[in-house]
């Protein structure tokens, strides 16, 4: 916990005395009842974990304020957009805004091209769709540098079949996923996006996002409707479509 930050026991400030360690402040009464807030000033404006019983409050996590909010979604919807457009078109260069990180983009220029090279030369059809997400409004993460981590959870599809010229009815899935955002000069970037096991209960809210884009459907046209019993794909093709699979 900074001790940049504000933060109220019972509605009163403390004062630096009482931390005791970067996550830790005392001594207070085991025998009162205690409600703790943590306020925060950034460059993009003041956030709040909102007033929360001390014995619930196990880690700051702020809320974003309905502006905030709006162009993080602008952001995330954006970058969901992009993601699916290096898929469609197979052109390194739609990668190159997605991410601050070279090696998170040249790792998925590889992927995709992989793909490519999967319908070229073993009649496979992919079908990738983001349709909507939700944020984890009440669970955002300041980290170092004043960047956010914010949590969604998306209802997409990577699906797949050998032989196939369409894929009817593809599987939809809920994941769970992160982005850590930096804010420079007005703007929103993602710096790293990756998806992540949720085992546990945040509420993302009843809000869903739709992505404005169309599936990517990628195929070859020369990809028969029908094999042969003894055309079954590689243990190989089929290890690296469920790596795929967990992008």
């Amino acid at each position: 916990m900074s001790k940049d930050w504000n933060v109220l026991l019972n509605d009163t400030e403390i004062d630096e005395s009482m931390y005791l360690t970067s996550d830790s402040i005392g001594p207070i009464d085991a025998n009162t009842d205690y409600t703790i807030e943590v306020i925060g000033d950034f460059p993009w404006g003041s956030l709040t974990t909102g007033k929360q019983p001390l014995s619930n409050f196990h880690d700051v996590y702020f809320q974003l304020p309905d502006d905030v909010l709006a162009d993080i979604i602008e952001t995330i919807s954006d970058f969901y957009k992009q993601y699916l457009e290096v898929f469609r078109t197979n052109d390194p260069k739609q990668a190159d805004s997605l991410w601050s990180s070279k090696e998170e983009v040249t790792e998925l220029v590889e992927w995709v091209a992989s793909l490519y090279d999967n319908v070229e030369n073993n009649e496979i059809t992919y079908y990738l769709d983001f349709k909507e997400f939700a944020v984890g409004n009440n669970h955002v993460k300041v980290l170092e540098d004043n960047k956010l981590r914010i949590s969604t959870m998306i209802n997409k599809a990577f699906d797949y079949h050998w032989y196939a010229e369409e894929i009817e009815n593809p599987i939809y899935e809920t994941d769970y996923e992160f982005f850590d955002l930096s804010y420079d000069d007005g703007k929103w970037s993602v710096d790293y996006y990756d998806s992540y096991y949720h085992d546990f209960d945040w509420d993302f809210g009843s809000e869903l996002y739709s992505i404005e884009s169309d599936p990517v459907i990628i195929k070859d046209s020369k990809t028969n409707k029908k094999s042969s019993s003894s055309d079954e794909p590689s243990e190989r093709l089929k290890k690296q479509c469920y790596h795929i699979l967990t992008l």
